[in-house]
């Protein structure tokens, strides 16, 4: 039984340093996602404001052939 451990050991480690990666890597994604998630929302704001000063083009447009 105690060869079985010996055998397994390394094998546990090597997983657990896996892990380990695996969780770092993770980490490292969830920073880069965090940023575009800040990315998307300052894309969306300017694009929210283009749609709002396209409004007003279109109005003051709407005007001018009305005169």
């Amino acid at each position: 039984q105690s060869d079985i451990l010996l055998d397994l050991l390394p094998k546990y480690d090597l997983a657990e340093d896996d892990l380990h990666a695996v969780q770092v890597e993770k980490n490292e994604l969830n920073k880069q996602l965090h940023a575009l998630e800040a990315e998307n929302v300052e894309l969306i704001t300017d694009w929210n404001e283009i749609e709002i000063k396209l409004e007003v083009l279109k109005s003051e447009n709407m005007a001018l052939k009305r005169q």
